[in-house]
């Protein structure tokens, strides 16, 4: 005899008039699933049996003009299979250097107003020379 428990299906076996048996089956999970992967907007799929922990290789985000990028993680936290799941890159962004001393702060520098060489007709006269030398 067939019958439902609690909406499941369930076997019944009476034994006596006094004396029925039912048994419900548990739901099987699914033997496969699917894990997608959203890269920078890319979704990339991957099938996976029940129980499965789910891996993907490091991914990257290409740099711009002022920042690198470097993988954090993923979102929501990667967990064994037990369920279709989609997993979203999360990447730090970290700004390029400016300084060869980075990440100190730079000195600021202050200008130096431009002098008068002590010397300046000599300069003058050594720079004719050089022209006629280059010009023969």
């Amino acid at each position: 005899m067939d019958s439902t428990i609690n909406g499941k299906e369930a076997v019944s076996m009476r034994f006596s008039p006094q004396m029925l048996i039912s048994y419900s089956f548990p739901t099987l999970p699914k033997e496969t699933y699917t894990v997608t992967w959203i890269i920078e907007g890319k979704k990339e799929t991957e099938t996976y049996t029940y129980g499965d922990m789910p891996t993907h290789a490091k991914p990257t985000k290409a740099a711009d003009l002022l920042f690198y990028y470097t993988f954090k993680g993923w979102t929501p936290t990667v967990e064994k299979v037990t369920e279709d799941a989609e997993y979203t890159a999360i990447f730090n962004e970290n700004l390029y250097p400016v300084s060869p001393f980075y990440p100190k702060p730079i000195a600021p520098v202050t200008p130096v107003a431009p002098t008068e060489p002590a010397n300046r007709g000599e300069i003058a006269h050594a720079i004719h020379v050089f022209c006629e030398d280059v010009a023969k």
